[in-house]
């Protein structure tokens, strides 16, 4: 899925400015990302009918982070699923391993399932991540929770 994401906040470290900031009000202008949010299904090849193993789809998901990169696509969010034909249960290590490859795409969540884990440790683990990551990761909660730990988690 390409995603267009309109920056309308500050977001601590991440080189982004509040419209306000750069003048886009007068201008009339809206500042854009374009990005991909993805997850990391796996499913036969239409074309074979063979199922690939984990780790061939696994490195095919950093391959496609590498490319996205590449022709300067702003962001690369994974999803996280909790079901057989899928393989990010955990996003923050897929992202991790793709920032040792990537230098400038920021990676982010695409839904960070708030039921499924511990918010502190999810927010140790995006905390981490944007280390690794050098400041180019973003988590993105979801789930039937609390508001507080939204807010909370929205700093990582």
């Amino acid at each position: 899925m390409i995603v267009l994401a309109v920056n309308d906040q500050h977001a601590r470290g991440d080189g982004l400015k509040d419209l306000g900031e750069i003048g886009f009000e007068e201008s009339g202008e809206t500042p854009m990302n374009i990005g991909i949010r993805s997850s990391v299904a796996i499913f036969p090849d239409p074309a074979t009918g063979m199922l690939p193993t984990g780790a061939d789809r696994m490195a095919g998901v950093l391959e496609e982070i590498e490319h996205a990169e590449r022709v300067g696509l702003d962001f690369f969010g994974i999803g996280e699923h909790h079901r057989a034909e899928f393989l990010d249960s955990s996003p923050v290590a897929i992202l991790a391993a793709a920032a040792a490859r990537t230098n400038c795409i920021r990676l982010m969540s695409a839904v960070t399932d708030l039921n499924a884990s511990n918010p502190v440790r999810i927010f140790q683990d995006f905390a981490t991540l944007d280390l690794i990551s050098r400041c180019m990761s973003r988590s993105s909660p979801g789930g039937d929770l609390p508001s507080e730990l939204f807010r909370c988690l929205a700093c990582s």
